[in-house]
């Protein structure tokens, strides 16, 4: 399926800290910000400075746990799939994983260093995202339809692709938080959910 290892994925289900998005890397980034600061190297102007980082770090806080339950929900979805045949179509994701890996540590790394060149990457990387899963959304509904029995797996799957774009969606929110924290502009970024029209 393309899809994590049954084993990588019963021990994602149990501690998010296994995970293959929310790594260790993307831990030690936002312990960084949570220590010293978003903008820890700049000279703070007024306590009003200070008052919005904390906001913004709250914020990105919330969103990691929310992708850490989205990693969760996709190893149960891996863990499921493993103890049933293989659906003969091609997906790409792992291709889509570390893409949405990128844009998550790019878009900590934003915050971190107050990049806003990092976060508009994330923003230009997000439309790819949405591709993949338009994609696999086509694929598995062609599937579908030519093959019944294969729709409980199909949808499975179609789980596992939207929780990659849901992940990737809230990279761009933290991206679009620190352009909004270092340039006071909120940069808007059409996300488009190709399944439900959200």
């Amino acid at each position: 399926h393309g899809v994590p290892g049954v084993e990588k994925s019963r021990e994602i289900s149990g501690d998010r800290s296994g995970s293959p998005i929310c790594d260790s890397r993307s831990e030690e980034r936002l312990a960084h910000v949570r220590l010293e600061g978003p903008r820890a190297d700049r000279k703070r102007s007024s306590s009003s400075t200070v008052n919005n980082d904390l906001i913004t770090v709250i914020k990105v806080n919330n969103v990691i746990e929310r992708i850490g339950d989205l990693v969760v929900n996709i190893a149960e979805q891996a863990v499921y799939l493993s103890r049933h045949d293989a659906i003969q179509v091609s997906l790409d994701f792992p291709g889509m994983a570390d893409r949405v890996r990128v844009m998550l540590h790019r878009s900590l790394d934003a915050l971190a260093t107050s990049n806003t060149a990092f976060a508009r990457e994330v923003l230009e990387m997000d439309d790819q995202i949405d591709d993949a899963n338009r994609e696999m959304f086509v694929s598995l509904q062609r599937l579908m339809y030519k093959d019944p029995e294969t729709i409980r797996r199909a949808v499975h799957l179609l789980s596992v692709s939207r929780h990659l774009e849901r992940i990737g969606d809230l990279a761009t929110n933290i991206a679009q938080e620190v352009a909004y924290m270092v340039e006071g502009e909120i940069i808007r970024h059409n996300t488009e959910n190709f399944q439900d029209g959200e």
